[in-house]
């Protein structure tokens, strides 16, 4: 037993250190909440063809549904979008960093409450924070109340009481119905 405990922890250190090397984001609990609570405040318009590098611009725009999500994802330039299925989208939050940094942060209506999915394409994992199991072979990392992890080449985000929200996230190609 104790050398099973050992490979576990072993393991799981092993695996913090692979996200430590990363890199770090800033995103918080905090900030995902302000903009949920009004995502307005943060509103300005973008084009991302007339960026300059170093330059931030955040884009927020009201939702009609999923369709409506995945061609707003397509034309800020993702390939690809992570969508909480079974719940509405009602807004996209957008922020273009520089001339290729573009993240994505979707508000659900789900059960009475807001949720919000975030997704940053090429972005690093925070470089600390506690390991949260999502699945038998998937791990994330907390870091104020919020998850972490990596698929496909983005960064997933969630807010860390949604947890079980995580097995409904599923991905779509964007722009397509």
């Amino acid at each position: 037993m104790a050398r099973t405990s050992k490979l576990i922890v072993g393991a799981l250190l092993a695996a913090a250190v692979g996200v430590g090397l990363w890199g770090t984001l800033d995103y918080t609990r905090d900030t995902s909440k302000r903009a949920a609570a009004n995502p307005a405040d943060r509103s300005r318009a973008a084009d991302p063809g007339r960026l300059e590098r170093g330059r931030s611009i955040a884009d927020s725009r009201p939702l009609r549904g999923t369709r409506q999500l995945l061609n707003q994802l397509r034309g800020v330039g993702l390939e690809q979008a992570i969508v909480l299925s079974g719940a509405t989208p009602k807004r996209l939050s957008v922020t273009f960093t520089g001339e290729q940094d573009v993240s994505a942060r979707t508000f659900y209506e789900e059960s009475g409450r807001v949720v919000s999915v975030g997704q940053i394409f090429g972005a690093p994992l925070p470089p600390a924070g506690g390991l949260v199991r999502l699945s038998p072979s998937m791990t994330a990392v907390e870091v104020d109340g919020v998850l972490y992890w990596s698929e496909r080449g983005y960064i997933l985000t969630i807010e860390s009481e949604s947890l079980a929200l995580v097995e409904r996230l599923r991905w779509r190609k964007a722009g397509n119905r």
